[in-house]
């Protein structure tokens, strides 16, 4: 989980990243970015980010798969 000010390069560096491949335009990318800076200001910025675990077993050689 991430707060305020540690989030905020997070968000803006996503907000750059929509407007350097041409998904948003600048305009709404900066105002993207002030919204979550006055969000950060105000104390009500929040990220949770969710993580996933994968395990796999490789098979066993010589064909025994037990």
């Amino acid at each position: 989980m991430f707060t305020g000010s540690a989030v905020l390069p997070l968000f803006s560096g996503l907000a750059e990243a929509a407007r350097y491949t041409s998904t948003v335009t600048r305009a709404q990318a900066d105002g993207r970015i002030a919204g979550q800076r006055a969000r950060t200001e105000a104390d009500r910025l929040f990220q949770a980010l969710s993580m996933f675990v994968v395990a796999v077993n490789a098979p066993m050689s010589g064909g025994d798969r037990g």
